[in-house]
């Protein structure tokens, strides 16, 4: 019978063919957990030193939350690199579109605003939709 334990040369029982193969199944997974295990351990690694590099993102403030809107309309004047591109492209519509919101954004807020504030977006909005103009002509 080819399951049962046979003895070996030192008296001791051989494990069946059965057994054989699953603690051999058995020492396949646990090194391939390790292996997972030290590549998990490594990528944690990585998005940690990764996470040390990249640079302090700024406050969260009205100023900061205006100046990226501005930069998005920037983007499809095409007077920035676009970051997803690499390229400086005119978009019109995207920087009209950005132009508005900004508006609407000064004239909900209108009377609420601290003078600097009201003063970035003035200057901001003034900024570009001269630019808006030139690249439009």
């Amino acid at each position: 019978m080819p399951d049962e334990p046979t003895p070996t040369k030192s008296g001791e029982e051989k494990p069946p063919a059965a057994d054989r193969e699953a603690t051999a199944e058995k020492e396949v997974d646990e090194e391939w957990k390790r292996r997972a295990q030290e590549e998990k351990a490594k990528d944690a690694a990585k998005a940690r030193a990764g996470a040390a590099t990249r640079p302090a993102l700024p406050p969260v403030d009205f100023t900061n939350f205006v100046a990226s809107l501005g930069l998005q309309a920037m983007i499809g004047l095409g007077e920035m690199e676009n970051p997803v591109t690499k390229k400086k492209e005119v978009d019109l519509d995207q920087a009209q579109y950005t132009i508005d919101m900004l508006e609407l954004l000064r004239e909900k807020t209108k009377g609420n605003l601290t003078p600097e504030e009201e003063g970035t977006l003035g200057r901001l909005l003034f900024q570009l939709k001269m630019a808006f103009v030139q690249v439009a002509k």
